[in-house]
């Protein structure tokens, strides 16, 4: 592994599963997924960035896989806009999300991960399933700046 001989190969060599070579690897090399790295504070950005979710965003739990995936939807005369926001996710969670076009023009931001999945509930009450009508703050004695980035596009 070290050497850089793939683990298709070295499965087919060894008779072993690549299961079994992954969690070498890992032991070996660390993790290679790193949890993203933020802290609510209830700051003018985090406002805008719960606001966004609030207003564009869907959140989906896969179990078999247990995948936590967050996703924002854009129109097509909204790519900028997109490009612009994946710029604030990233830089506020310290994670990659990616921007990918969909049908009818359409573009979505999207993530797999728990934590994030998990920071929207910090600040909002909701049902993924019918979130356009059930979404609501949890309170009201956030901070003014808070609010108003909320309230800011």
């Amino acid at each position: 592994m070290k050497e850089g001989v793939s683990l298709n190969s070295l499965s087919k060599q060894f008779g072993l599963y690549k299961s079994t070579l992954y969690y070498y690897y890992k032991k070996l090399n660390g993790k290679k997924f790193k949890e993203p790295q933020f802290t609510p504070s209830s700051s003018e950005v985090e406002g805008e960035i719960v606001g966004i979710f609030a207003g564009d965003g869907s959140q989906f739990y896969e179990s078999k896989k247990c995948h936590y995936e967050v996703n924002v939807h854009f129109g097509g005369h909204n790519y900028n806009y997109a490009l612009e926001v994946k710029k604030l996710f990233e830089g506020f969670f310290n994670k990659e999300f990616r921007l990918s076009p969909e049908t009818l023009g359409r573009y979505r931001l999207r993530t797999l991960s728990k934590k994030i999945y998990h920071y929207f509930h910090h600040y909002m009450e909701f049902q993924s399933q019918v979130k356009h009508s059930t979404v609501h703050l949890k309170n009201l004695n956030f901070p003014l700046h808070f609010k108003i980035g909320f309230l800011t596009p």
